[in-house]
């Protein structure tokens, strides 16, 4: 949408407010849009709690579900395989956003729910061996690690920027088998959606300078692309 947004502005398009953004992007794009407007976000904001629970790693969240007032489901990968209900799909969180406690009480989120039959799961052990795909372009692949091909070639990376027609990624480079660092010069260029392999939990630490994939996740990927 970005890149939309700048060709519509080179070619002379001004775009001072949102609702501009809205109006020029809308008939240019068959990404769903919604314009919000102020009155709104002011009406729903009054109708939030004065306390409500803080939850940790929010940067990192990329799904928040609510299936129950009071209560919200979160996880770090997004997944859609059962709209009906949470799915255990990449070990969801929970948490009362607005619970009532006892003076002197801590409120704190719940474990991970374990997963039951999910058809896959991730962050760590669970999708340790397991390949997640990318079928469609959307906003929650923002700031996701995935694993993209290159000249058949495997590179982990994080998506940095989306687009109608693909994604940019930042890749990280190999200094021998499953060892990986960050180029001094950065390494970050558009891919089309069929280029990104699969998404993958972050790399782990090896070294002050060097990390792997998982061990099993780096096997499933070479073992798919016959390395």
């Amino acid at each position: 949408m970005k890149r939309t947004a700048d060709s519509q502005v080179a070619r002379g398009t001004d775009i001072p407010t949102a609702k501009a953004l809205y109006d020029t992007l809308f008939p240019l794009t068959k990404v769903k849009l919604f314009y919000v407007e102020e009155d709104e976000i002011n009406r729903v904001s009054t109708l939030l709690p004065k306390e409500l629970t803080t939850i940790k790693g929010t940067l990192s969240i990329h799904q928040v579900i609510c299936t129950t007032p009071g209560t919200i489901h979160y996880r770090v990968l997004s997944c859609f395989c059962n709209r009906e209900a949470i799915c255990p799909c990449f070990h969801p969180s929970s948490t009362n956003i607005a619970p009532q406690v006892q003076p002197g009480r801590d409120v704190r989120t719940s474990e991970p729910t374990a997963p039951e039959n999910g058809s896959h799961s991730t962050p760590s052990s669970a999708y340790e061996g397991t390949l997640c795909p990318v079928d469609d372009i959307t906003k929650d692949l923002l700031g996701k690690w995935c694993v993209i091909t290159y000249d058949d070639n495997p590179y982990p990376g994080i998506i940095a920027d989306i687009a109608e027609d693909g994604l940019e990624v930042k890749v990280m480079h190999y200094i021998g088998q499953n060892r990986l660092f960050w180029p001094r010069r950065e390494d970050k260029i558009w891919y089309t959606v069929d280029k990104v392999f699969t998404l993958i939990p972050p790399p782990e630490n090896v070294t002050q300078r060097h990390v792997q994939i998982s061990p099993k996740v780096f096997a499933a990927v070479c073992k798919k692309l016959n390395l």
